[in-house]
């Protein structure tokens, strides 16, 4: 290797440690952001407690206008096979939010007894104090429903 080579080398080398130096950061360099000690995941006055969530609904949620029929195809009026629609209205009179509010539905034969049994989250994603929505869902349909049916919110 010849000496003017080897020289540029060294010169090259020599400005690639100085940058490296001087362009890496010293503490107290940086900003540092702080990481929030409590991060709000919206869930603040939700009641998380169990026993305390189901004492609030028994005293403060209702569900009205609850129907069990035959679901239909959107914007007609043809049923959509092995489908029913459960749909109705449900209110929260108090102030607290929450995330689960359970119905239970329990379709009958005609004799009346209950043939199957579903349960959904009709507070979904949260219910807010003072808040009253509508909802729906799907259970599959079971040939032996008369259309009564027992129900439970908790």
């Amino acid at each position: 290797m010849n000496k003017t080579l080897a020289l540029g080398l060294a010169v090259l080398a020599g400005v690639g440690v100085g940058a490296a130096v001087f362009l890496y950061p010293r503490p107290g360099d940086v900003p540092v952001t702080p990481i929030p000690e409590k991060p709000d995941s919206g869930l603040a006055g939700v009641l998380i407690d169990e026993e305390a969530r189901v004492a609030y609904v028994k005293a403060n949620v209702r569900v009205t206008d609850l129907k069990v029929e035959p679901d239909k195809k959107p914007d007609r009026d043809e049923v959509v096979p092995g489908l029913l629609r459960v749909s109705g209205v449900v209110s929260n009179s108090g102030d607290q939010k929450l995330d689960s509010v359970f119905l239970s539905i329990r379709p009958q034969d005609t004799n009346g007894n209950v043939i199957s049994s579903f349960e959904e989250n009709v507070a979904k994603p949260l219910l807010g104090g003072n808040e009253t929505r509508s909802f729906k869902f799907t259970i599959p349909a079971n040939p032996r429903f008369n259309g009564q049916f027992q129900h439970a919110l908790h």
